[in-house]
């Protein structure tokens, strides 16, 4: 994940990168200083189609830092060596690239601005490389929360920063839209392979065990048509090993985290590797694409 590393009047830590992120002293700012000397907004760090780029929004004649000059204003924004990428207010209050991978999407916890990790992010949304779904999507790329959308549950909120949806087509590793791709599931290991004609990925984890809920579902034709209702592919789901007091909600929290994991292996068409049956029972199966 592409990150900054911040100096707050010399106090230094570590924050992520949103697509765009503002720095300064106004409580609306992500990156939020102390320093009495900084402006309300003093700085705005922005993915620019292929590289990082900072502007200047606040105590232009104050700040000084090197990069590219840009269009509109901007400058490049590097990991340089011997701090000479910096970006600098004063002495002991600057900015330093020190990850510039392409911004990937993430939830942050507006309480105390930590970024949620994997088991706790499933739990709210399904969060890809590129953008972060509802629950309830499935897959659907097109019900995908705009970057900034703030969800609230139970007393407690999430920011979403995503940096929109792209195709990834020509470099895909597997596309899972295509036939000639292959799934074998290893329970024991709890390891599920899908394999296509240029490449494979391999899936570990509690979402394998879920996987095969539904593989063997659709294999067996049992019930019709390999469609799960969600009370019994939870009973699948124990007979398999899975926690008995596991909630109904954890098939539809292993089913997203499946999919981010593929897509963020290099997978396409991750929003077919499950059908949703329409109507009011919420059935749903593996795509029969994988059934030998």
């Amino acid at each position: 994940m592409s990150t900054l590393l911040v100096s707050d009047c010399g106090r230094c830590h570590v924050v992520p990168l949103a697509p765009s992120t503002l720095i300064g002293r106004h409580w609306a700012c992500p990156v939020r200083l102390s320093d009495p000397a900084s402006p309300l907004y003093w700085l705005e760090v922005r993915w620019l189609e292929g590289g990082w780029g900072w502007r200047t929004l606040g105590g232009e004649e104050r700040t000084h830092g090197g990069g590219t000059t840009l269009p509109a204003g901007w400058r490049a924004l590097t990991v340089a060596p011997r701090r000479a990428g910096r970006v600098r207010l004063s002495e002991s209050t600057w900015i330093e690239l020190v990850e510039a991978d392409a911004p990937r999407a993430h939830l942050v916890r507006l309480s105390d601005g930590a970024v949620l990790d994997e088991d706790a992010a499933v739990r709210w949304a399904e969060v890809r490389l590129d953008a972060v779904l509802p629950l309830d999507a499935e897959g659907d790329v097109s019900r995908a929360f705009p970057d900034g959308y703030v969800l609230v549950r139970d007393g407690d909120a999430v920011r979403v920063h995503a940096p929109g949806v792209h195709a990834r087509t020509l470099d895909a590793t597997v596309d899972l839209s295509r036939s000639g791709v292959f799934l074998d599931v290893d329970l024991p290991a709890r390891a599920a392979t899908f394999s296509g004609p240029v490449g494979r990925i391999t899936v570990r984890g509690e979402c394998v065990r879920v996987l095969e809920v539904y593989r063997a579902a659709r294999a067996a034709d049992i019930p019709a048509g390999g469609w799960l209702a969600a009370a019994g592919a939870l009973d699948a789901y124990v007979e398999l090993g899975g926690p008995a007091d596991a909630p109904i909600e954890r098939l539809s929290w292993e089913r997203c985290r499946l999919r981010s994991v593929l897509a963020r292996a290099g997978a396409v068409g991750v929003a077919g590797l499950f059908e949703v049956a329409p109507g009011r029972d919420a059935r749903v199966r593996l795509c029969g694409t994988f059934i030998g």
